[in-house]
């Protein structure tokens, strides 16, 4: 049974829960206003939810503000003080939907949204199921190439802003050190000396995410990482539609635009 509390997890739940229903997709800039309670608002949680909602393109810029220090009382806590009110007045409630109608009556600019506890993330752990759900909720915001016309304005962003003509992404690796798995003896172990798997990413000319690979272990090489990946198997099964080789600009030199390159 899953127990819900009023803390870090419950917070940024009902906000990505927000962002997700009530903010159109052409909001390109976030602003939080709200009290400086450690146990909710200002905390590494917060920060980690709000920085990943940018790295993933949903917005460009986050702003978080607070307006005093410690508890604040802003505008919709003088609301809250009437729910608590009305809600006083009665000993029991059979429905959860009698407490919506009564929040909905203290203040017109109220909007109820209804949760499971299956919504409610976990995102302290960092593990599986914190991944999952970034995963699921921003899957719309990093997306590849499906089209020779898009690959095409991948590779016009390059050259418009790093005059590098037929670029079609930069690509890189991360080792993320994990701890030893139980009975994995050096499956995991890299050149580093450390146990790891590995996040490779390919990003636009913009720096942002267009692919996104993580999970194969530390002890492959990069070009064996690239392999395990699915672009790497649809690089090799020619199913990327990449635009086919073309003169560069102010040149008489065809060149291939599948041109990766590590930053």
């Amino acid at each position: 049974m899953k127990v819900l509390l009023k803390g870090p997890n419950e917070t940024c739940s009902f906000l990505l829960k927000y962002i997700q229903e009530q903010i159109p997709s052409a909001i390109k800039e976030l602003y939080l206003f709200t009290d400086c309670c450690g146990g909710q608002n200002r905390n590494h949680v917060m920060i980690s939810l709000c920085q990943a909602l940018v790295d993933t393109g949903k917005f460009e810029k986050n702003y978080h503000r607070f307006p005093v220090r410690s508890h604040s009382f802003l505008p919709n806590d003088r609301s809250f003080g009437t729910v608590k009110k009305i809600l006083r007045k009665r000993d029991r409630y059979y429905h959860p939907m009698e407490i919506c109608e009564i929040i909905c009556s203290a203040n017109e600019n109220f909007t109820v949204s209804t949760l499971e506890t299956d919504d409610i993330l976990d995102f302290t752990t960092g593990g599986q199921e914190t991944c999952e759900a970034i995963i699921q909720v921003l899957k719309d915001y990093i997306k590849l190439p499906q089209t020779n016309e898009e690959w095409e304005e991948v590779a016009k962003g390059f050259e418009i802003r790093w005059n590098a003509p037929h670029i079609l992404g930069a690509i890189d690796g991360k080792h993320v050190e994990i701890n030893k798995p139980p009975g994995s003896g050096s499956y995991y172990y890299n050149y580093k000396k450390q146990f790891s798997i590995v996040l490779m990413a390919i990003v636009n000319a913009n720096y942002e995410f267009i692919m996104v690979d993580v999970g194969t272990n530390g002890r492959v090489s990069d070009g064996g990482v690239l392999q395990n990946t699915k672009f790497g198997q649809k690089l090799r099964n020619n199913d990327l539609n990449i635009p086919r080789p073309a003169v560069v600009n102010n040149s008489t030199r065809s060149l291939p635009p599948i041109c990766f390159c590590r930053r």
